[in-house]
């Protein structure tokens, strides 16, 4: 059996998901991560450092989990979210990676009704005097 450990940086998309679905304090996503590795999956990692693919057992690890996320279809989720009104316009635009217009329009798309209060006006403003600057 061995032990992976490392620090683990999630994104600030991956954070406000964490924080807001799971109420996991963004101070716990910063804390060091150990996993247990036994087995076959431990017999694969070594196979894949004796081949010289990667050179640490953590690298496997963290190439790993960069697959996975990129493999997130974070819009869908900010929708989700969105929609059963656990995130604001704002953060769910910055969890799919859109501007605020962006995600409104992918809303209008997908027929869900937009639900936009006081906070989603103050970051649509924001926005707009980010784009009368360009």
């Amino acid at each position: 059996m061995i032990s992976v450990s490392m620090v683990a940086r999630p994104s600030e998309r991956l954070c406000i998901i964490l924080e807001k679905s799971y109420k996991i304090s963004r101070q716990c996503l910063h804390m060091p991560t150990t996993v247990e590795i036994k087995g076959i999956l431990e017999e694969k990692l070594d196979m894949l450092i004796k081949a010289g693919l990667y050179t640490s057992k953590s690298e496997i690890v963290r190439d790993g989990l960069r697959h996975l996320l990129e493999s997130i279809d974070f819009l869908s989720i900010a929708l989700h979210l969105y929609k059963n009104g656990v995130l604001s316009t704002g953060k769910a635009a910055e969890i799919a990676g859109l501007s605020a217009a962006e995600f409104i329009k992918e809303c209008q798309k997908r027929g869900i009704q937009l639900a936009i209060g006081l906070e989603d006006v103050n970051e649509l403003d924001q926005e707009l005097a980010l784009l009368r600057q360009k």
